[in-house]
């Protein structure tokens, strides 16, 4: 049932994008492919992918998947990262809720090197019993720290590039302004305190394919 509303979720607010494109731009490009449905993959490198904080990085292998039913001006990508480190620890989990994903706009116009499109950071899904909608923030932990990244939405920037010949886009994060909260300082955190902090940073060291899992050519268009 969860998941049943956390896709209502996504639906709702997907349409709250769109419009909201389309009074920006109306000739806004769109998320394309050679056939649908198509599922789309990524790997980042072990520590490619960096968050920066007050208190130090936070450094993973990255993991993204997602799908298009259709061309979209959204491509909602569910993440994972494993092999963490972070704010000096040697070990540090970095854990999603189950509707928790980043939704990417395309870029206004096709271009082979498309810069500063949105990214939103959803994690939100509307409960049924409680009649409301509830956060499950990504939660990271290492050591004596803790911090949660909740939903936020229209930071930037996300560059991506086409590459007709292979048939793939790949995709490089560097995206500034993100709020967290830090809910653990304990010994030995390196936190100023706990409390609403803002400023970090998420980039990628090198940008990330999408390829698409059944051979399908994916594009801006």
């Amino acid at each position: 049932m969860r998941k049943r509303f956390a896709v209502l979720a996504v639906g709702v607010l997907a349409i709250v994008a769109v419009i909201g494109a389309v009074a920006a731009e109306s000739h806004a490009a769109n998320f394309t492919a050679s056939g649908y449905p198509v599922s789309v993959t990524a790997e980042g490198a072990l520590g490619n992918d960096v968050i920066k904080t007050e208190a130090g990085n936070i450094e993973c292998k990255s993991h993204f998947a997602g799908s298009l039913g259709s061309s979209s001006s959204i491509l909602a990508l569910n993440p994972t990262y494993s092999l963490c480190k972070a704010f000096g620890f040697l070990s540090a989990s970095v854990g999603f809720g189950d509707s928790c994903e980043y939704r990417l706009q395309s870029p206004f116009s096709p271009s082979n090197d498309a810069t500063n499109s949105l990214m939103e950071i959803q994690c939100l899904y509307f409960d049924v019993l409680k009649g409301e909608w509830v956060e499950y923030p990504i939660v990271v932990t290492a050591g004596t720290c803790e911090m949660k990244i909740k939903s936020q939405f229209s930071k930037t920037r996300v560059n991506f590039t086409v590459n007709t010949a292979a048939g793939d886009l790949s995709m490089q994060f560097a995206v500034t302004g993100i709020n967290y909260e830090v809910t653990k300082d304990g010994f030995g955190c390196p936190f100023g305190g706990v409390g609403a902090k803002t400023g970090a940073t998420y980039t990628m060291g090198s940008a990330v394919t999408l390829d698409s899992t059944g051979g399908q050519t994916i594009d801006i268009g």
